[in-house]
């Protein structure tokens, strides 16, 4: 619906699927030794998806027009009958369209576009997408859970050690 949100966390590994409005999702999923092979099917929608390490496992996600893999990453999707556009948190994430049997690796700061027998490239995203990402966030009450490197890559910069171009760091004293 228009203003619903769903949350899903697996219990193996507290890998974690954000659902917004007007999504349709299929969860699918193998136990083996105590350990959850996940595989989702988007038909359409946006999600966010946050996969931890998936000790000997893939994670997969199917769309209409593209499969995605990664062992440990962190994207969104915003998928349609016409396109896919995925979008790169964290992690070595692979996107493959089927019908033109190619795959491209999602790069950072980057989003992939894929649509069937046509189209798969990387670009660099507009602050326009971006933006629309973070008001539905906003809208869903959903706090972004960062991961380890991005504590990191937080904690470097607040010691001076790391410099960056994008974030600004206030010290009160």
């Amino acid at each position: 619906k228009k203003r619903s949100f769903t949350k899903v966390s697996y219990l193996d590994d507290n890998s974690s699927v954000s659902i917004f409005p007007n999504s349709e999702l299929m969860i699918n999923g193998k136990i083996k030794e105590r350990r959850i092979s996940k595989e989702l099917i988007l038909e359409s929608g946006i999600i966010q998806v946050q996969v931890l390490y998936q000790d000997g496992n893939e994670f997969l996600l199917r769309t209409k027009h593209s499969e995605l893999t990664c062992n440990e990453c962190s994207f969104w999707v915003n998928s349609s009958d016409k396109e896919d556009r995925i979008y790169k948190i964290s992690g070595n994430t692979y996107v493959k369209n089927p019908t033109l049997n190619k795959i491209l690796q999602l790069e950072s700061d980057s989003t992939i576009l894929s649509i069937k027998n046509s189209k798969l490239t990387n670009y660099k995203a507009p602050i326009t997408e971006i933006k629309i990402i973070e008001l539905l966030m906003l809208d869903a009450n959903e706090i972004y859970s960062a991961n380890k490197q991005n504590i990191i890559e937080l904690a470097d910069t607040l010691n001076g050690s790391h410099k960056t171009n994008n974030i600004v760091v206030i010290k009160l004293i």
